[in-house]
């Protein structure tokens, strides 16, 4: 059965509409992909697009809770994942929840 959702035009490659619309219909969290057309989208929706080391990288902050994100990770390196990794909302609330922490205080 097609998917419901029309997506034509929303990627350069249009054999790359049915990976899209998939993921938007069954909201999922992340597309992991190598695939240049879809990368450069980075996010459609509330669905990140994502390559491997950039999932892996995910899936790890996923699992901590923004101190223990602060504690392992330099401000920096917080600073630039936010900036260019896409992240699903959860994962993206708790790296802005540890920058908050590593700004307040400095000492983490």
């Amino acid at each position: 059965m097609p998917g419901t959702i029309d997506l034509t035009g929303v990627c350069r490659d249009p054999k790359d509409v049915k990976v899209l619309v998939c993921a938007q219909e069954g909201q999922a969290h992340s597309i992991v992909s190598s695939d240049r057309d879809l990368l450069d989208l980075r996010r459609l929706g509330d669905t990140a697009i994502v390559n491997p080391g950039e999932f892996l990288l995910a899936f790890e902050l996923h699992a901590l809770e923004p101190s223990e994100i602060a504690s392992r990770f330099r401000r920096e390196v917080l600073a630039d994942i936010q900036a260019n990794i896409p992240l699903d909302r959860e994962t993206e609330r708790r790296v802005v929840e540890a920058l908050e922490m590593k700004s307040g205080t400095g000492k983490l």
